[in-house]
C-alpha cells in the first residue's frame, strides 16, 4: 500500500474529512490528499509549523514528554496534529461539525499505519 492510499483509507473513515497532509517537520508537504473547498493543506503546513514548534517546546519545558496529538478548532474547521515518528507530522483538516473525539481516535490509531509506509 502506498502512503496516498493510507491516507485515502484514514480520511474515509472520518465522515467530516476534509483534507490530509503529510509534512516534515519543517511543514513541507511531503503527501496531500485535499477533498473540501477549505484552506488547502499546503497552506496549513505551512502556517502550522511554528504552532507545532511551540507545542514541542511546551512539553518540553513542563517535562511533560513527547506530544501525541494537537487539536485547533475553530469556528469553521478543526485541524488535527498527531506526531508520524521524529521527523513528519500528519494534519487533517475536518469540518467543525465533526466529532472531534472520533477523528482525534481514527487520527492517533492510523497514525503506526502512515508511519510504516513513509
Amino acid at each position: 500500500m502506498s502512503l496516498r492510499e493510507g491516507l485515502g483509507e484514514l480520511l474515509q473513515g472520518v465522515r467530516a474529512g476534509e483534507g490530509l497532509l503529510v509534512m516534515d517537520r519543517d511543514g513541507l508537504p511531503l503527501e496531500v490528499l485535499p477533498t473540501g473547498d477549505g484552506p488547502s493543506p499546503e497552506a496549513i503546513g505551512a502556517e502550522c509549523v511554528p504552532l507545532l514548534r511551540e507545542a514541542e517546546a511546551l512539553a518540553r519545558g513542563l517535562n511533560l514528554g513527547a506530544w501525541t496529538y494537537l487539536g485547533l478548532m475553530t469556528v469553521r474547521r478543526n485541524i488535527h496534529f498527531v506526531p508520524l515518528g521524529e521527523d513528519c507530522r500528519l494534519a487533517l483538516l475536518t469540518r467543525a461539525a465533526g466529532n472531534a473525539a472520533t477523528v482525534r481516535r481514527a487520527a492517533r490509531e492510523g497514525a503506526p499505519a502512515l508511519q510504516a509506509l513513509l
